[in-house]
């Protein structure tokens, strides 16, 4: 399978598409107290100094909505650019290249501070959920064919943290990774699936999920873990909307006799179908946007 790389990423009038990064908000992972080394509160005859100072890491994480293109900024980029315009201290970031970015920033926190954070996290009592940090949602499928759903809380110190117990990463083949090779991507599918009784103002973006899940299952059903058809990361909804009587005519509500009654929902379904067996290409050029 050969095809022209250059055609991928030029628009219509020749020049060169560009892309940034875009990376959603940022959940804690690990605090300043989790990461500073107690012992060093210790005084030489055994007791405790809780007023000396000190060094931590705190690593916070964010999802990559969406990965861009080879020749707009890199995820890391973002982020440090973001981090420079609100005035951030030094941070080092690493993105894996399937939706996550970590932020390491260098942090001070007093032994008091520390060690009553621990003591009551020993308790379970050092923080609570208050909320909730929006909709848990896959990240973009990235060029890596990876994507990652990673779940957060508001806790009553009013940061998000991350459960890292829930982080979950699963294969995909649709987006930057459908659109970077069509070899890997050679067919992707459209279909209109109707639902008596649905009502589509209630779609989200958990129900997506919930229904990609119903329908690879459905599909694959008696199927070897070698032979699927697709898997759940390679179904996208497009639209979800009203189905209509009138949807089911070619002649609209003028061949309708009563009201164009709302039957239910229907969703416009785009399904990526990929080659197993496709040798993938080395991503080239520092400036790859691989995440």
């Amino acid at each position: 399978c050969e095809y022209a790389e250059e055609a991928m990423t030029v628009t219509d009038d020749g020049g060169v598409m560009s892309v940034d990064c875009k990376l959603g908000a940022p959940s804690l992972s690990v605090s300043c107290s989790d990461s500073a080394d107690l012992s060093r509160c210790e005084e030489n005859g055994g007791a405790l100094d809780t007023s000396a100072a000190l060094n931590g890491l705190e690593i916070w994480t964010r999802v990559v909505q969406a990965p861009g293109t080879p020749h707009g900024l890199t995820c890391e980029q973002v982020s440090d650019e973001q981090n420079e315009a609100n005035g951030g201290g030094q941070m080092e970031v690493n993105c894996d290249g399937k939706g996550v970015c970590r932020e390491v920033r260098q942090c001070i926190i007093s032994c008091a501070n520390a060690i009553a954070h621990g003591a009551a996290s020993a308790k379970s009592a050092s923080l609570s959920p208050i909320g909730s940090c929006g909709a848990e949602t896959w990240s973009a499928c990235g060029y890596t064919c990876s994507q990652t759903k990673v779940d957060s809380v508001l806790m009553n110190d009013g940061k998000c943290h991350e459960e890292k117990s829930l982080e979950v990463t699963r294969p995909c083949h649709v987006q930057a990774c459908g659109r970077s090779d069509p070899c890997r991507v050679p067919f992707v599918l459209h279909a209109i699936i109707k639902v008596r009784g649905a009502v589509a103002s209630r779609w989200t973006k958990h129900a997506e999920e919930i229904f990609a899940e119903a329908f690879a299952g459905t599909m694959n059903n008696g199927r070897r873990p070698t032979q699927l058809v697709f898997e759940p990361g390679d179904v996208v909804v497009l639209n979800a909307s009203p189905w209509r009587a009138s949807d089911d005519t070619i002649f609209g509500t003028s061949s309708l006799e009563g009201e164009d009654e709302e039957l239910g929902m229907q969703l416009v379904v785009e399904i990526s179908l990929f080659n197993p067996n496709a040798e993938l290409p080395p991503l080239k050029g520092s400036g790859n946007n691989n995440n």
